[in-house]
């Protein structure tokens, strides 16, 4: 397999995977209904790919160096190719968010090919089921990209739609229908 594919991302030619991760509870219970306030199957395979994307100078004799400054990105058009929607993406990043596996270093999205940049943590040490989430999205965060143009474009035809139609006025003793 080559370092890279159609869209983006470099992979080495492995990685290595802490037994402190994928034993911890908040690893176990990557999917799991009701362990955070949004979650899906797709979360241990985007962790997978983070910690795949990681960059390792090895020099021989000493513990391999990391390269990549703890700044990753993993795009939605990258997950796509895998199989990953963006609905599902969205609440597999809202996931490792919550259970501590990932931070936003850069919120990505306020020019074409504005990457987020995420960093990996260890702080799901300290995630427990029941207790609030580590962190979430910040609400503040502005809207990017075409979303809010969507939005407005739907309202916009719905108005028209509405104005369109024929109103029907109805007798008011009778019940009857007049066009």
């Amino acid at each position: 397999m080559s370092k890279k594919y159609s869209k983006g991302g470099k992979y080495g030619s492995g990685t290595f995977v802490e037994t402190s991760l994928f034993l911890s509870p908040a690893f176990l219970s990557l999917g799991t209904p009701g362990t955070a306030p949004q979650v899906t199957t797709c979360s241990c395979q985007m962790l997978i790919l983070l910690l795949g994307k990681r960059g390792f100078e090895r020099v021989k004799g000493k513990p391999p160096k990391r390269t990549d400054e703890n700044k990753l990105n993993l795009t939605y058009a990258e997950l796509k190719v895998r199989g990953i929607s963006n609905t599902r993406a969205t609440r597999g990043f809202s996931e490792l968010l919550a259970k501590g596996f990932i931070e936003i270093v850069h919120q990505g999205g306020a020019w074409e090919k504005d990457k987020s940049q995420y960093a990996l943590t260890d702080t799901y040490l300290l995630w427990r089921i029941g207790h609030k989430p580590i962190r979430k999205r910040s609400p503040d965060i502005v809207k990017r990209g075409y979303q809010e143009k969507k939005k407005k474009s739907t309202m916009v035809r719905k108005k028209k739609q509405q104005l369109q139609s024929p109103a029907m006025n109805t007798h008011t003793i009778t019940g009857d229908s007049h066009p």
